[in-house]
């Protein structure tokens, strides 16, 4: 394949074989991933069609007596897809490790069979037959079902803290402005915690990878 250098240790056919399989995994994955976010916004936009259909007409604004009503009788709403938020972020973060793994492993085959031929001045560089995920400039999709997963926990984080804090009656003691200043500082807390874990996750998983790099493959795709 390209060259006649020799294959050592596995043999052509069990390389092939396991790139075959590898490149599955990481369409299944991203399968996955995709499947878990469109599911997520679908539930989302339905929750709130039908949370908008229940605002009366004559509140002045979002935080009026109405409105608070309503959060009483539905804000167990927010509670759910605020937790399926932090959920879905994680099989996201998840989904996007076990791409990424899957495909080092492609990369890593493919450079073994003589398929890719990779500059050693700049290994993420290649010319060859197996084509790997372009590295655009732009943020790529895994990126933005992030983003778009704290927005979430943002939004949905911000309607449970005053939810539970209405239910235990801290309006009526501290007043409106305080319990909003203190569910904003709540959902900010659960965002930044579940952002440093996500980081954390890929820091530990590109050091696993590495670990397990063969031998004179020096693609680092």
């Amino acid at each position: 394949m390209g060259n006649n250098k020799s294959i050592d240790g596995p043999s052509e056919d069990a390389l092939l074989s396991a790139l075959k399989q590898n490149w599955e995994h990481a369409r299944q994955e991203a399968h996955y991933r995709n499947s878990y976010f469109s599911f997520f916004w679908v539930g989302s936009g339905a929750a709130i069609s039908f949370l908008l259909t229940k605002i009366p007409s004559t509140a002045e604004n979002i935080f009026a007596q109405p409105i608070l009503h309503l959060l009483k009788l539905y804000g167990l709403i927010a509670v759910f897809f605020a937790l399926a938020a932090i959920f879905v972020l994680f099989a996201i973060v998840k989904g996007n490790l076990e791409f990424a793994n899957h495909i080092k492993a492609v990369q890593w085959i493919a450079e073994k069979l003589n398929l890719n031929e990779y500059n050693p001045k700049d290994t993420k560089e290649f010319k060859g037959f197996m084509a790997l995920p372009l590295p655009l400039k732009i943020p790529r999709v895994h990126r933005i079902f992030e983003a778009t997963m704290y927005f979430a926990i943002l939004v949905w984080g911000f309607w449970t803290f005053v939810y539970l804090f209405l239910i235990i009656g801290l309006i009526n003691c501290l007043g409106l402005t305080s319990v909003i200043l203190m569910s904003l500082a709540g959902d900010l807390l659960i965002v930044l915690l579940c952002f440093f874990l996500a980081r954390k996750q890929y820091k530990d998983a590109y050091g696993i990878t590495e670990k397990r790099r063969p031998e004179g493959i020096i693609g680092d795709y």
